[in-house]
Parts: C-alpha cells; structure tokens; sequence
C-alpha cells in the first residue's frame, strides 16, 4: 500500500495511461494474494465491505478521483493563479463550466488538450448523465455536429445567446433563414458560413428537435452539473462519494458469491461483512472470516474443483468430502472441538481439557 500513496501526487499532476494503470493494479492485487491463484476477481473486490468485497483499491478508480478532484477544484477556483492556463485554453471552448455541459468528444474539440486534460474530461463523461432531451442539445462542442472533423464553438454567437440548436429554429420547429437568424439576435455572418452549420446538424437531430418544439413549446435551459442529485462543486461531493460512483459505473454488477444469503437476510449479511473488520483481530483472523463468508476457503473439495485434485476427503475425520459446511460445522471432530471452545468460554476461571479430536484441530490451527 505505500507504494500505492506514492504514485498519489505524480497522478494528481499527470496523465496515467491504461497500460500503467494495468501493471500497477496487476502488482497491487499480486500483492493482495501473495503472488498466488486469485480466488476473487478484481471486479468484486474492489467493492464495498457491505457489497461482499474487500474494499480493496483499483488505481484505475483511484486515477479517476486524483483527475476529478482536479476538474472540481478548477470549478470552485476558476481566478486562481494556477488556473491561468487552464482558463485560456477551456475558454476557447466556452469555458470549463459550458464545456461540461455539453456532449462532446475530446478528439473532435476545436482545441487539442493535453493528455491530463483529456483523462480528466473522460472521467467526467464516465460520471456524468446527459439525460438527453432534444430542445436542450448544444450546437457547441457537440461530437455529432462537426465543420471539418472538428465540433464547432462560436465565442461572438454564444454572446449573444446562441447555444442551443432550437435556437436555428421558429416556434414551428421550422429552421430560420439567414437573414431572419441574423436579424433576430443581431449577429453579422456569411451565408456560406450559416449554411454549413445549418447542414452539419443531423437530420434525425433536427427532427427530434423539431418534434419537441411543435408539442412541448419550452425554452431551451442549460442542463446543472449534478451528480447523483449532488451538484459537483458542493462539500459534499468527497473523494468517497466519487470513488463510489466510478466503481458502480466501471463495475456496474453485484457481487454473485451469495454463501451467506442462503441463511440471513440482507441487513444481517451487510452486518456480517462489515461488523468484524472493526473488531480487536488479528490480520490473520479477519482474513479467514472473510475467505469463508466468501466461500473461498482453502477445503479439500474447493481445491479439487479449482486445481482438479484427486484428493477431496476431510482431514480431521477422513470420511466425508470437506466442503466448507463440513469443515467448520459438520465433522464430527469438529463439533466436539466446538464443544470444548463453548465450555472454555463459558466456565469463567476453570481449566477446560480438550480431547483428543480437539486438540489435533487445535495443533492445526
């Protein structure tokens, strides 16, 4: 893990490609099962205590969050000295704030950015639901409207209001002439220049648009910059709630290693996964409590499906498979070893002796 931290501030200032990305995730979790078979996938790890992982770190949700926090912090302090250059370069987009907004692709921007600057707007798009209605599409930065392979952004225009495609059209749904689109938000351009926007728009896009106006007759509005019904550059969007985020999005399906869930009910499995990693244990303790609610003990039979083993008989009683039901509550060796431990706990200031099973159980663990 302490190598870990130290790629935290090279990340926050740099871009990490998914080829680094990939090997450092690939030493991490080495790492995590001691460079030995992996019993659970990456996916499932990194989740939660309470969704049946170990909430182990995935560098590239960590990477997400470095690059993220960046974009919010550009946000809350736009007049910051260090965010000179920044500035110049998003405001040829219309500004970070506009440019967030709408549903572009960085390789068609009209600006090249740099690889950082990219990373991060990939991010963001990761997180950020468009939630797509026709009349409130920009015809800035928009991937699907381009002039020369390159989206389009109009400073002069933008000024005047213009940003929204419905706003090339009347209150019919009908695009508006040259002279009348120049006329309504004064604004000087060549026909030529009007009519290639004009027909960079497409067709389906303008009929959908068009459709929207005639029935639901409502003014084109910014969309906010909300995330999971918090807004992006409010306190309580914490490194935390973002990490969460990522990994719903990037790792989107539960955890199907249900072991548990056969006997408790979902509150109590929540407990079950979460209760013991507060608890005064030892690494080891909490290590094997996790492999045995996860099914994914080391039993005899579970190494025989997993490596193809010839031998699957329990060690203690030698007569029935060791399964992980077997092992820990079936055997009968195991159940008096249980005994001798309920006892020992229970006769406070007493010296328990344990039997033979017992303590050959015992001498093993």
């Amino acid at each position: 893990m302490d190598s870990l931290s130290r790629l935290i501030y090279p990340a926050f200032s740099l871009p990490i490609s998914p080829k680094l990305i990939k090997s450092i995730n690939n030493l991490n979790f080495r790492f995590i099962w001691r460079d030995k078979c992996h019993y659970i996938k990456k996916n499932d790890m990194i989740k939660n205590y309470e969704e049946g992982g170990a909430n182990a770190i995935d560098f590239d949700v960590m990477n997400g969050v470095l690059k993220l926090k960046w974009l919010r912090s550009f946000i809350r302090n736009k007049n910051s000295f260090w965010n000179i250059i920044p500035n110049l370069i998003f405001g040829k987009m219309g500004g970070i704030d506009f440019l967030l907004r709408c549903d572009f692709d960085c390789s068609s921007l009209p600006v090249k950015l740099s690889a950082f600057h990219q990373q991060a707007l990939l991010y963001w798009k990761l997180i950020y639901k468009h939630n797509f209605t026709p009349h409130n599409t920009p015809i800035w930065n928009n991937r699907y409207i381009r002039l020369c392979r390159k989206s389009v952004y109009m400073d002069e225009w933008r000024s005047k209001g213009i940003w929204a495609v419905a706003h090339f059209m009347d209150e019919n749904g009908v695009l508006l002439k040259h002279e009348t689109f120049c006329e309504k938000f004064d604004v000087r351009c060549t026909t030529k220049r009007y009519k290639s926007l004009i027909k960079a728009i497409p067709v389906p896009l303008r009929s959908m648009i068009k459709e929207d106006i005639v029935h639901s007759k409502i003014s084109p509005g910014l969309r906010q910059l909300c995330i999971a019904g918090v807004e992006f550059d409010d306190s309580r969007f914490t490194n935390k709630v973002i990490r969460n985020i990522l990994i719903n999005e990037i790792c989107p399906n539960p955890v199907k290693r249900n072991y548990i869930l056969k006997e408790f009910e979902s509150m109590e499995v929540k407990a079950i996964r979460k209760k013991y990693i507060s608890l005064p244990l030892s690494p080891k303790v909490k290590e094997v409590h996790f492999k045995i609610i996860n099914e994914v003990y080391p039993t005899n039979e579970f190494l025989r499906q997993k490596f193809n083993l010839d031998v699957n008989a329990c060690t203690f009683c030698e007569n029935d498979i060791e399964s992980l039901d077997h092992l820990f509550f079936y055997c009968e060796s195991v159940h008096s070893f249980w005994t001798d431990v309920e006892l020992a706990t229970v006769q406070e200031n007493s010296v328990t002796t344990f039997n033979g099973d017992s303590n050959k159980i015992w001498n093993t663990c």
